[in-house]
C-alpha cells in the first residue's frame, strides 16, 4: 500500500468513526428518553439476577490450554490468583470448560446492554500458568489486565481503556486496537503483527523475531526494553512525525541492522520510537 493510498484509507477511517459516534450517541440519548415509555429492558427479567457475583471454578486436574473470551459490553478484568476463577455479574455471560480450553462468551448481543449496571468479568490466573492461546474479543468497556502469558494472543480489543501491566507472547501475538486509549507496561512479545486503530497506544516490552506495526490515528509510543543495536527498523511515512531512537525521520528508511525486525507503517499523528 502506498502513502497516499495510507493516508486515504485513514481519512476514510476517521470521517467513519465520527459519523458512527454521532449515530450512536443520538440513538442512547433517544432511546433513554424512551426507555421506559417503551418497557425496553435487557432481555427477560426473570432470567437475570442484577448485580449478584457468580463464581466458576475449573478443573484443577486438567491441564489448561486454551483462553477463548468474546464480550460485547463489559469491563474484563485479569488478575494473578492462587487458583483459575472466573467471577463476573451477568448471568447472560457464560463461563465454561471445554477440555483443556476455557470459554467465556455473551449469550446475547448488545441489546440495551448501555442502559444497565456496568458488568463485570474478572478471571484469576494463577502466575506459573502459560497458555497455549488466548483469544480475547472485548467490546465496549475497560480492559485491564495484570499478567497474561501465552504462546500465541490474539486480542480485538473495541472501544475504551485498555491497561495491560506484564505480557508475554512467546511465538507470536496479534494485537488490534480499538477506539480509545491502550497501555502494555511492561513484556515480552514475539512476532508482534499491532493495528493500532484510533486513539493513543504505548506500549514499553522487549520485541522480538519479525513484526509489523500499523499506526492508525493517534499517537504511538513504542519503549523497547532492549538495547538499540538488537534492532532493525523500517518506517514507511504517513501524515506526521516519527521519530526513532530520538531522531526525526522524515522519509522512508531502514535504521539499524539488528536480529530484530519491525516494519512500521505510519498513519495520522506522531509515532515515537525509543
Amino acid at each position: 500500500m502506498t502513502t497516499v493510498q495510507r493516508i486515504i484509507k485513514y481519512l476514510a477511517i476517521a470521517f467513519a468513526i465520527v459519523i458512527i459516534i454521532n449515530i450512536i450517541g443520538w440513538m442512547i440519548f433517544t432511546l433513554s428518553i424512551f426507555k421506559n415509555v417503551l418497557g425496553l429492558t435487557k432481555g427477560n427479567n426473570n432470567e437475570i439476577v442484577q448485580n449478584e457475583a457468580i463464581t466458576t471454578d475449573f478443573d484443577s486436574n486438567e491441564e489448561l490450554k486454551s483462553l477463548k473470551v468474546k464480550l460485547n459490553y463489559a469491563d474484563l478484568i485479569i488478575k494473578n490468583g492462587d487458583t483459575l476463577k472466573v467471577i463476573n455479574n451477568d448471568e447472560e455471560i457464560k463461563c465454561s470448560q471445554k477440555g483443556n480450553q476455557i470459554i467465556i462468551e455473551d449469550e446475547k448481543d448488545w441489546e440495551l446492554k448501555f442502559m444497565s449496571d456496568t458488568k463485570q468479568v474478572v478471571i484469576y490466573i494463577p502466575e506459573d500458568i502459560i497458555f497455549d492461546e488466548v483469544n480475547i474479543e472485548s467490546g465496549a468497556g475497560k480492559l485491564d489486565i495484570e499478567t497474561l502469558k501465552t504462546d500465541e494472543l490474539k486480542l480485538d480489543i473495541g472501544a475504551g481503556k485498555t491497561d495491560i501491566q506484564n505480557l508475554v507472547v512467546n511465538k507470536k501475538a496479534n494485537i488490534n486496537g480499538g477506539v480509545g486509549t491502550v497501555k502494555i507496561s511492561s513484556g515480552n512479545i514475539n512476532d508482534l503483527k499491532l493495528s493500532m486503530g484510533v486513539g493513543k497506544f504505548e506500549v514499553t516490552s522487549t520485541i522480538t523475531g519479525n513484526s509489523k506495526i500499523d499506526a492508525g490515528i493517534g499517537k504511538l509510543d513504542i519503549n523497547l526494553e532492549d538495547d538499540d543495536e538488537n534492532y532493525t527498523i523500517e518506517t514507511s511515512k504517513g501524515i506526521g512525525s516519527i521519530y526513532i531512537f530520538e531522531k526525526s525521520v522524515s522519509d522512508d528508511i531502514i535504521c539499524g541492522n539488528g536480529e530484530n525486525y519491525i516494519v512500521i507503517s505510519g498513519g495520522i499523528g506522531s509515532i515515537k520510537v525509543k
